[in-house]
């Protein structure tokens, strides 16, 4: 029974590794395509930022791969497609 805890912990632990790697993957996969959104459109960072509803600094986190979007933000983003 311990043994059975005990694998189900590594398994589990693994598991955690594996999605915290490719959750940063996606969201510096994310501030790429966020950057190439905005100047594809020929947009400020400020304009942008504006848009959105967000700070400059959020904005820039994002698409440096550091935070993620928010549900409004990404609906926000969805509206401008």
């Amino acid at each position: 029974m311990k043994l059975d805890l005990i694998q189900e912990l590594i398994t589990t632990q693994k598991n955690i590794e594996l999605y915290k790697k490719h959750h940063q993957k996606l969201v510096s996969e994310f501030g790429v395509e966020l950057k190439r959104f905005r100047t594809d459109r020929k947009l400020k960072v400020r304009q942008f930022t504006k848009e959105l509803g967000i700070s400059v600094g959020f904005y820039y986190d994002m698409e440096n791969g550091f935070r993620k979007p928010n549900a409004s933000i990404l609906a926000k983003l969805k509206e401008m497609v």
